[in-house]
């Protein structure tokens, strides 16, 4: 069973005139009883991919 699912998340931000995007249409799913673990240089999207799965 599923404990999170996510699919075709994006995010974006505005950067003056400009927009970054720091996720491109992630998909996970965690199950029940899992470890996961993410990895990724500073600035790769970690931290606001957490901020935005739990909410």
């Amino acid at each position: 069973m599923s404990m999170v699912r996510i699919e075709q998340l994006s995010k974006y931000f505005n950067e003056g005139s400009q927009q970054r995007q720091v996720l491109d249409a992630v998909n996970a799913c965690v199950d029940e009883g899992e470890f996961v673990a993410l990895l990724g240089r500073s600035g790769s999207g970690k931290s606001t991919l957490l901020n935005l799965i739990s909410g």
